[in-house]
């Protein structure tokens, strides 16, 4: 009997086993298998030699199925689409936070516990909303881990505010700092340069410059390494009087910190007849050896008073995260009437070119902020310039450079016929690689923009941005990763300056109404800068005169995706300074802080004689 039944249970076993084999290479599912005595078969319900048109048997076809298993974890998040595992509460919640930035806030509500399942701390009952706010503002890929969501959770349980003043440099023996320019990483590292005048000891009216630099270390939050970029001198000798100067400098950084520095180079020779030598300067920054490099001369022009006119006009440099850059300028030689747009690239592996590339030929460039350019992360960039000749009034033109054939287009003109004076160009670059273009033009006085669409390698619509007929200048933009961006203008009226600002959205592809944004009511206004973080942040950064007086300091105002600008400004430097503050700039990491860096000049008294002091000033948001 005993052998009987050890028979029928093999038998048994092996029916069932050829009915789940069956049934698995079917429509494979999660199928637990039977047992024998000391026996513990496994079959395997996925074969990966054998196709399946529907692996979780749900009317999906794999192809075409965002969860090939069915086990509520995306195939996308999946780490193995044909293992039904059960999502674990992490994953869950992680799903249902990322569904509601997907549904712009439409889709179910994360709770706190939601939160607290991922890890994320500092989110509580009384905050939840505001960080759901936040979430619904942003795109998935900005919230699909949990140190992307720490980093919302810690900027909306901080208390976060401007911090006290810190001194960067202070030279007794400058006579005027200029072209404060700066740039910083995603972890808050950032660097600034300068160009610091000096009086000759050798002639008294005799003036030389050189190219300044000093670094922020974001986890000491200190700044160090001020020196030298390139040291100026005057060396005033019998036959020939040698001035050297190091102007114009300016400064770019990629997101691992790695930076590049760009100045102007001359030497003023005074003998018969006189002579200037311009040279285009670079130092490249490594940001894991914390050191620069050697000086670099990239283009070089030997000229004449007598007969040529070389200049090398407001040098902009930009870095990708690729380690490629270029630099733009304004170059002239002949004519006085004669500037041109050049550029020269670096690529990691071949170094600088040697040859500048030119992209306007016989106009007259217009010089106010020089030539815009933009890189992408994959290398490729845009210059946007304004030009004119003895015919016509300024018009806006662009060039796009391709990294894939290494080729920059034509220049084509990207102002319609019917926008006259067009100026100020600013430029940036989207997440998918678009331009977006902001200018000034007149017939009738406005801020407007343009779009130009990678894929289809075309420019967009011209779209006004403002509706006032008040006379707008300067404008700034910035843009954060889920594309929406701020434009900012400041608004000429009868009786006192403003400051307007437009936002794009990316969800709804349209710019709002302009407001209002700042009114100094009565009191000046300069200098504004603008930027935005990486969930939608911006600050705003300007100049205005303090009350009653003529002199100026720096005042900032910030904007919030969930709750808009706020209602207040700051005043990031005490109005007791009695200082002077002017070139303003602001910076943005990717934790949604900010950094401020701006020139001061105060007036004292030195060995009984009036002097003016001047020195880099910079404060945090945080």
């Amino acid at each position: 009997m005993t052998t009987f039944l050890n028979i029928f249970k093999h038998i048994l076993l092996l029916l069932l086993l050829l009915a789940s084999f069956m049934y698995a290479n079917s429509c494979p599912k999660f199928f637990p298998m039977p047992h024998s005595a000391g026996l513990h078969i496994v079959v395997p319900i996925y074969n990966p030699t054998i196709t399946r048109a529907d692996f979780d048997c749900d009317g999906l076809i794999d192809s075409l199925d965002p969860d090939i298993d069915n086990d509520g974890i995306l195939n996308t998040n999946d780490p193995n689409d044909y293992n039904p595992n059960i999502p674990s509460k992490a994953t869950l919640a992680l799903n249902k936070i990322k569904a509601y930035a997907s549904s712009n806030g439409t889709s179910t509500i994360p709770s706190v516990q939601d939160y607290v399942d991922v890890g994320v701390t500092g989110i509580t009952p009384s905050n939840l909303v505001t960080m759901n706010q936040l979430v619904a503002n942003l795109t998935q890929n900005n919230v699909d881990t949990q140190s992307k969501l720490q980093v919302l959770a810690n900027n909306v349980s901080q208390n976060k505010h401007w911090r006290d003043t810190l001194e960067i440099s202070k030279n007794l023996n400058s006579e005027n700092i200029s072209s404060l320019h700066s740039s910083i990483d995603t972890d808050g590292n950032a660097i600034v340069v300068w160009q610091e005048r000096f009086k000759s000891t050798l002639e008294q009216f005799t003036f030389f410059s050189s190219t300044k630099v000093s670094s922020y270390n974001a986890s000491a939050n200190t700044w160090t390494n001020l020196t030298d970029l390139e040291t100026g001198s005057h060396n005033n000798q019998t036959n020939d009087s040698h001035k050297l100067s190091n102007v114009q400098p300016n400064i770019a950084m990629n997101s691992s910190g790695d930076a590049i520095a760009v100045w102007v180079n001359y030497g003023d020779y005074y003998n018969t007849p006189r002579k200037y030598d311009l040279n285009l300067r670079v130092k490249h920054y490594d940001a894991t050896s914390n050191q620069w490099g050697a000086s670099l001369t990239l283009s070089q022009q030997s000229t004449s008073q007598l007969n040529d006119r070389g200049v090398i006009i407001k040098p902009k440099i930009v870095l990708s995260d690729d380690g490629s850059a270029f630099i733009v300028w304004i170059g002239r030689t002949g004519a006085l009437s004669n500037y041109h747009v050049y550029s020269l690239h670096y690529s990691p592996a071949q170094g600088w070119d040697t040859i500048p590339q030119k992209h306007s030929n016989i106009a007259y460039v217009f010089s106010n902020e020089g030539p815009i350019i933009a890189i992408y992360n994959n290398g490729d960039a845009m210059i946007v310039w304004s030009e004119t000749n003895t015919t016509t009034t300024p018009r806006l033109f662009a060039s796009h450079y391709n990294s894939s054939s290494a080729l920059w287009s034509a220049k084509e003109k990207i102002s319609p016929q019917n926008i006259f004076n067009s100026s100020h160009p600013q430029i940036l670059f989207d997440s998918l690689g678009n331009t977006i273009v902001v200018w000034i033009g007149s017939s009738p006085n406005a801020i407007w923009s343009r779009r130009y669409n990678f894929s289809t390698a075309s420019w967009g619509t011209t779209l006004k941005l403002t509706t006032s007929t008040a006379e707008p200048i300067r404008p700034r933009i910035s843009i954060d990763n889920s594309d929406n961006i701020i434009a900012t203008w400041i608004q000429i009226d009868i009786t006192n300056d403003l400051l307007i600002s437009t936002r794009y959205s990316s969800a709804s592809d349209s710019w709002s109404s302009p407001i209002t944004t700042v009114d100094m009511h009565s009191r000046s206004l300069y200098g504004h800068q603008l930027t935005m973080d990486t969930q939608g942040n911006a600050m705003l950064i300007w100049r205005s005169s303090r009350i009653n007086e003529f002199s100026f300091t720096p005042y900032a105002k910030l904007f919030k995706p969930n709750t808009g600008w706020d209602v207040n400004i700051t005043a990031i430097e005490s109005e007791n300074n009695q200082g002077d503050s002017f070139g303003e700039q602001i910076l943005s990491d990717e934790n949604g802080n900010f950094i401020a860096i701006w020139s001061d000049k105060k007036t004292t008294r030195v060995n009984g004689t009036t002097k003016r002091i001047y020195s880099i000033r910079a404060t945090h948001y945080k």
